[in-house]
């Protein structure tokens, strides 16, 4: 239902409008397309035109109605399923007008322009009813203000209902709160609609024991009885002794043309293998020398049988044999002077070489 304004232009033959407001009605069919966008295809009757005559001799009235059939495109300015939106809407419309009577010299009108409207829209969120207060114009002789009811068609209550506000992941927050709208199905989330990410509990820690508090633990000790304070290496072990290890024996003395070790040099080398107890993982050559007394040849011979002879009692006081091999030098690479008889005695020595 609508309240028009209809005001022919301009006169004919003393005729002129008197009476340019006048109610009507129009029928409405409409479909969504997109979104926010739709179409509609509309008749309205806009009522009569008054019309009057200034020559005193013509009498009475006439009338001069509107029919305007037409089809609009229209955007909402809120989404459709909103309760409360705007809208406004564009097309083309046909405007047929006719007189009542034949002593109306008037032309009749027939034509296509274009024309468009504004409006307020109300939706039930319970059903498909709504209601528009609108304004359309047609041309500038022909407008009007009406209220209208509509149905939505094209799904049950509740579907329309669901419409307005989804659920479209079911985690229970509704799409227009969801800042997840696409959680997996039975995940836990906030109610932001975000999956809840548990805090994994760290697994307890056992602490490994270092029973002589050297730093290594004792799954990694090899030596797990050092003294408290020693300073030791990766593997536990008294990282002094391979350093210890590396030098001269010079207490292992022989006799001039002997391989046999006298007593002083068996104390000597009984401390080495303390030193070598101590570090298991090491491998030792024993390096034999000699003086330059007697020929090169003869002293290349005494030194190896040296060197054999230190590393036999060596194992034979608990060195495992394959940590431990044997060489002689003979006279090369003298400590002292073998001009002098303690320079002698000096060259006549045993080295350890720490070779892994």
């Amino acid at each position: 239902l609508a309240t028009t304004h209809v005001d022919p232009e301009g006169t004919a033959f003393g005729w002129s409008t008197s009476d340019h407001s006048d109610s009507g009605y129009k029928l409405l069919l409409g479909w969504h397309f997109k979104p926010r966008l739709f179409g509609e295809l509309s008749y309205a009757d806009l009522g009569e035109a008054g019309l009057s005559n200034s020559d005193p001799a013509i009498t009475g009235n006439e009338k001069i109605s509107y029919e305007i059939p037409g089809v609009h495109v229209g955007y909402y300015f809120y989404e459709p399923e909103a309760g409360f939106n705007i809208y406004a809407k564009i097309g083309v419309s046909s405007i047929d007008n006719e007189a009542t009577t034949s002593r109306v010299d008037y032309e009749k009108q027939n034509s296509v322009g274009v024309s468009g409207g504004l409006g307020l829209q109300w939706r039930s969120s319970s059903n498909g009813l709504f209601a528009r207060l609108a304004a359309d114009f047609y041309d500038r002789d022909a407008s009007s203000i009406g209220f209208s009811l509509g149905y939505y068609f094209g799904g049950s209550s509740e579907t329309r209902q669901a419409a307005v506000d989804l659920d479209s992941d079911a985690d229970g927050v509704m799409d227009s709160r969801d800042s997840c709208p696409d959680s997996a199905l039975g995940a836990q989330v906030d109610a932001s609609g975000c999956a809840i990410v548990a805090v994994q509990e760290p697994e307890p820690v056992v602490a490994e024991i270092d029973s002589d508090a050297d730093g290594v633990v004792d799954s990694l000790d090899a030596c797990p009885d050092t003294e408290k304070g020693a300073q030791v290496d990766a593997g536990g072990c008294v990282a002094l002794v391979i350093t210890q290890i590396n030098l001269t024996l010079e207490g292992v003395f022989f006799a001039t043309n002997s391989a046999e070790l006298t007593a002083e040099a068996q104390n000597i080398l009984d401390k080495a293998v303390v030193a070598l107890k101590a570090s298991p993982v090491a491998r030792v050559e024993v390096q034999a020398y000699t003086d330059n007394t007697g020929e090169a040849e003869y002293n290349q011979k005494l030194s190896t049988e040296r060197a054999e002879n230190v590393r036999n009692y060596l194992i034979s006081n608990g060195i495992a044999s394959e940590r431990l091999t044997a060489r002689g030098y003979g006279e090369l690479k003298p400590k002292a002077s073998n001009e002098t008889r303690e320079g002698r005695a000096r060259n006549r020595r045993v080295e350890f070489k720490v070779i892994e």
